[in-house]
C-alpha cells in the first residue's frame, strides 16, 4: 500500500478532516491535500508527528499497510468544530500586546512636553528641553518599551500564521454578534478620545501641558482603537485569516486543491488583487512619510523659533501626514476590491 492509502485511512479512523490534521501537524490544509494527491510528500519531521498522532511506525506508515486498522474509540467526533490550535487564545494575547505597545510608543512623546525645562528645543509635536534629561530619558524608555512588547509579538504572530496557516472556523453566530457590538463600542470611544484630546488640549496656556494631555489622550485612543480591532475585527474573522495564506499558494498549487475552476480562478483573483493592496498602501505611506518629514523640516525653517500661533504651524501639522495617509490606504483599498 502507498503512503497516500495510509493516511486517508488513518484519518478516516479517526473521523478527521484534512483542516484537522493539517493544523495538528502545523501545515496548510493545501500540504495534506497535496500528499493525499500523491502531489508532493511531507518532510521527516513531519512523518514522525504523524506517526504519533496515530500510533504507528514510520516503517508501517510508509511502506505497510494500515487499511485494515478499525475505527478508533478516541475518533474526533462529529459536530461543531473545536479550537484545536489554540487560535482564540494566541489572537488575544496578540491583541493586547499590540494595544498597550501602540498606546506606549504614542505615550513616549508626551514625555519631553510634560517635563520640559525653561530653554529648549521643538521639533513638531516633540519640545525635547535642554535642561530636562528626565524628559528625554522616559520618551525613549517608553519606546523601549512599546517595541519590546510589538516586535516580539509581530515575529511570534508571524510564526503562528506559518504554523497553522488554516483554521477551521469555530466561532458561532452568537460569537459574531457579539464582537460586532463590541467592535462598535471600542470605535465608539476610540473616537470620544480623540476628540477628547483636541478639547482638553485647549485647557493648557502653556505648550508643554498642552502637547503632553494632548498626546496621553490620543495613546488612550490609538490603544483602544488597536484593541478593539484587533480582538474584535480581526479575532473573529477567521474566514480573512483563512484567506491570507492564498497570497503565498503558486498556481499549481492553487490547481491542485479540490475545488471547482469558478473557486480557483476566485482565489487566483484574491492573490492578486491583494497584491495590488499591498503594494499601492505602500507606496501611499512611503509618500506620506516623505511629505511629513520634509513638512517637519519646511516648518522650521519657516519658523526657526516656533512663535506661529498653535494650529498654524507647519511643524506642528507634519503628523497629520501619516493619518491622510491611513485614511488614503483604506479608500484605496475600497477601491481595489470594488473593481
Amino acid at each position: 500500500m502507498s503512503f497516500r492509502d495510509n493516511l486517508q485511512h488513518l484519518r478516516a479512523t479517526r473521523n478527521m478532516t484534512q483542516e484537522q490534521l493539517a493544523m495538528l501537524l502545523g501545515v496548510s490544509r493545501q500540504s495534506v491535500t497535496k500528499w493525499e494527491a500523491e502531489k508532493s510528500y511531507p518532510e521527516m519531521d513531519k512523518l514522525i508527528k504523524i506517526c504519533q498522532l496515530f500510533d504507528c511506525t514510520l516503517d508501517d506508515l510508509v511502506c505497510g499497510d494500515l487499511t485494515a486498522r478499525p475505527v478508533e474509540q478516541t475518533a474526533v467526533p462529529a459536530g461543531p468544530a473545536k479550537d484545536i490550535c489554540g487560535y482564540d487564545d494566541h489572537w488575544r494575547g496578540f491583541s493586547a500586546r499590540v494595544a498597550c505597545g501602540s498606546a506606549l510608543c504614542v505615550l513616549s512623546l508626551a514625555a519631553p512636553s510634560l517635563l520640559e525645562g525653561e530653554a529648549g528645543v521643538s521639533f513638531g509635536l516633540l519640545r525635547v528641553s535642554s535642561t530636562s534629561a528626565l524628559g528625554t530619558f522616559l520618551m525613549f524608555a517608553l519606546i523601549a518599551l512599546g517595541c519590546a512588547l510589538l516586535i516580539p509579538d509581530g515575529i511570534s504572530h508571524a510564526a503562528f500564521v506559518r504554523e497553522h496557516p488554516f483554521v477551521e472556523d469555530f466561532y458561532t453566530a452568537e460569537d459574531r454578534r457579539r464582537a460586532s457590538r463590541l467592535l462598535s463600542t471600542f470605535v465608539a470611544t476610540g473616537t470620544i478620545l480623540v476628540l477628547l484630546a483636541i478639547g482638553t488640549s485647549a485647557l493648557f496656556e502653556d505648550s508643554g501641558g498642552k502637547d503632553a494631555a494632548f498626546l496621553a489622550t490620543m495613546a488612550a485612543a490609538v490603544g483602544t482603537f488597536a484593541w478593539g480591532g484587533l480582538m474584535y475585527g480581526s479575532r473573529v474573522n477567521v474566514a480573512a485569516y483563512n484567506l491570507s495564506a492564498v497570497d503565498d499558494l503558486s498556481d499549481s498549487e492553487i490547481d491542485i486543491l479540490p475545488l471547482e475552476e469558478a473557486e480557483r480562478a476566485e482565489l487566483r483573483a484574491t492573490r492578486e488583487r491583494n497584491k495590488r493592496i499591498e503594494r499601492t498602501c505602500g507606496v501611499i505611506m512611503l509618500v506620506a512619510t516623505i511629505v511629513g518629514i520634509t513638512w517637519l523640516f519646511v516648518g522650521k525653517v519657516l519658523d526657526p523659533a516656533g512663535t506661529a500661533s498653535t494650529g498654524l504651524s507647519l511643524s506642528r501639522l507634519f503628523w497629520l501626514t501619516w493619518v491622510v495617509g491611513g485614511i488614503g490606504c483604506g479608500l484605496a483599498t475600497i477601491a481595489i476590491k470594488a473593481r
